[in-house]
């Protein structure tokens, strides 16, 4: 039988591919969310790591509430873009019900932005690109048929990819955080809307009735804008949501000073001319994703494709490095603490080392991969630091390049 919303099991069997549970192995626990759990795994047939994003619940589902689930994630398979997490199928057990993507390697934007021991530098090249990419990823949402509405986009939903590019992930799961809320245990009400620091006013103002629509994710993106440029949490000085709510309500709006967006922001006064437009009170005066593109691009067009691939060879230096860094610095409690950490790190102690190298990196015209084959000049590499080579070989970088270019590397690190 089937309900108004929702479709029969047996009609999304040829778009929505079944997964075994048991083809799912060594779990790890990643974070949890509105919908569930978030899981890393490895899928035994494919030989590739994958996420599964599981539905935590305290009660069964029923057969109509399982197949609006499954409704809701065959359109979110069918959004295939460059900047959309990858949706490979679903797990439908009675037990075990979840939807299986691609696993992104570098976390969400959240971490890039907020943690700074590991990302001390977030280079203004990379950051553009950023905002940019997660405009594309929305707009392209908004411009399926019917337009797909993502209504809790916020930096722990945005994910980064090896090379850092854009991911977007969670978009149309509404019927899962309901559930999860209706049947889980120990989620927030405000899981329902998204988080209440990229809610717009209208979601939680009770003497308005203006159904969600593609304005909705403007607000929340003109938040996440800000948060990018500054590397501050929006509204941090608030102590609970409800002060968030009235604040907000009374036409208050993160900082645009000089204290939180620096001087030194590439187009600065573009950039929060965008943000203000984007978060005003009334959904109609905000912008599109189409207009934010196009007032993005030049900015991008500003830098050289050299300028991206050197930010993000920087965040994957201090990343990779961080560990090594955190056992030589620990002083303040002793030699043993040292070694406690070296164990669980499962790295060797640091030893001072030096290395200078020289890469000449040849960029294919129209082409934004540098494939792993190209011809690349070593000094002074040792077998050790072959691993640097791997930043090089895998790089994507924002625009194709007419010409050839090449750079040079020298520094210090620990071991």
């Amino acid at each position: 039988m089937e309900h108004t919303g929702c479709v029969n099991i047996c009609s999304l069997t040829s778009t929505l591919p079944v997964i075994p549970y048991r083809k799912l192995t060594d779990l790890h626990y990643l974070s949890k969310g509105g919908f569930g759990t978030v899981f890393r795994a490895q899928h035994s047939d494919w030989r590739t790591t994958v996420a599964i994003k599981c539905l935590k619940l305290d009660s069964p589902v029923g057969e109509r509430e399982r197949n609006c689930l499954l409704k809701e994630a065959e359109v979110l398979h069918k959004a295939r873009f460059n900047h959309i997490i990858q949706i490979f199928g679903v797990c439908n057990e009675p037990e075990f019900f979840c939807i299986v993507t691609e696993y992104m390697t570098n976390g969400s934007l959240d971490e890039l932005l907020h943690e700074k021991d590991m990302y001390p530098v977030v280079a203004w090249p990379l950051r553009l690109r950023i905002l940019y990419e997660i405009a594309l990823g929305v707009n392209f949402l908004h411009n399926m048929s019917p337009p797909l509405l993502h209504h809790d986009l916020k930096t722990q939903n945005i994910l980064m990819d090896g090379e850092y590019h854009v991911k977007i992930a969670d978009f149309g799961l509404s019927k899962w955080r309901q559930l999860s809320i209706t049947k889980g245990s120990g989620s927030k009400p405000a899981e329902m809307g998204g988080t209440v620091i990229y809610m717009p006013p209208e979601e939680y103002e009770p003497s308005k009735n203006r159904r969600a629509d593609v304005k909705y994710d403007m607000y929340s993106y003109a938040i996440i804008m800000w948060e990018v440029l500054s590397r501050r949490i929006p509204f941090e000085e608030a102590t609970n949501p409800m002060q968030i709510m009235f604040s907000v309500l009374r036409g208050s709006r993160p900082d645009t000073g000089l204290d939180s967006l620096p001087a030194e922001i590439p187009s600065r006064e573009t950039l929060i001319n965008l943000m203000t437009r984007g978060w005003t009170a009334t959904p109609n005066e905000r912008p599109l994703f189409l207009n934010c593109l196009i007032e993005l691009e030049p900015m991008l067009r500003r830098f050289d494709e050299i300028d991206f691939l050197e930010a993000v060879l920087e965040v994957k230096r201090t990343k990779y490095m961080r560990p090594l860094s955190c056992c030589s610095s620990t002083k303040t409690n002793g030699k043993l603490i040292e070694e406690k950490i070296v164990k669980e790190q499962n790295v060797p102690w640091p030893v001072r080392q030096q290395f200078h190298i020289r890469i000449r990196i040849l960029l294919l015209p129209g082409s934004r991969n540098i494939p792993p084959g190209l011809p690349y000049h070593i000094k002074s590499l040792s077998r050790q630091d072959s691993f640097l080579l791997k930043a090089i070989d895998s790089a994507i970088i924002y625009s194709p390049s007419e010409k050839g270019c090449g750079f040079d590397s020298q520094g210090t690190r620990d071991r």
